[in-house]
């Protein structure tokens, strides 16, 4: 006897009579089917309507989750973000620029590429330049300039290198 694929009702038989179709219908078909549309009912009606609404109490762990977040009025400055570097320390005039996963502040010019600077242009360099000298007093008497360097932390080095470069706030960088 074959069934239907879905729920397995029996199908009719072309070799029996109708009379007898209709009886065995009567006896397993509607029924079954009958109890499938019954369960049916039953399901949808345990179900909540597409428009309904809940209580934020009635909701498991959504207070604690709420208490857990910022309140909507909270608000920010840039220097309070963390991949945001020196900008407390940036003289004004400077602007931020990404340089890999932080952002950092650069004077707008040193932003497009190379350029140069007089000493007084660059905020400490005169200081820091007369402490270098200081220290170098005593190191007159190396013949190797590039010890000598290494000793006074001086680095020459390119923009681009220097950018990307984690700064030692002890060396001094020449960019060229």
């Amino acid at each position: 006897m074959a069934n239907t694929v879905h729920r397995g009702y029996p199908l009719p038989d072309v070799a029996r009579d109708i009379d007898e179709e209709f009886f065995l219908f009567q006896l397993t078909v509607l029924p079954a089917i009958d109890l499938d549309i019954h369960n049916l009912i039953e399901a949808v009606a345990g179900k909540a309507d597409s428009g309904h609404g809940h209580a934020i109490a009635q909701i498991e762990g959504l207070i604690a989750a709420l208490e857990g977040k910022m309140p909507a009025e909270t608000t920010f400055t840039l220097a309070s973000l963390s991949d945001v570097v020196g900008m407390a320390d940036a003289p004004d005039g400077y602007i931020p620029v990404k340089v890999g996963d932080q952002v950092v502040f650069q004077a707008a010019v040193s932003a497009l590429g190379d350029h140069d600077h007089t000493i007084t242009q660059v905020t400490g360099l005169s200081t820091a330049l007369d402490e270098k000298t200081a220290k170098s007093a005593n190191l007159s008497d190396l013949a190797n300039v590039l010890t000598a360097r290494a000793n006074l932390k001086i680095v020459p080095i390119t923009q681009a290198a220097y950018d990307a470069l984690t700064k030692d706030p002890d060396t001094l960088y020449f960019i060229y």
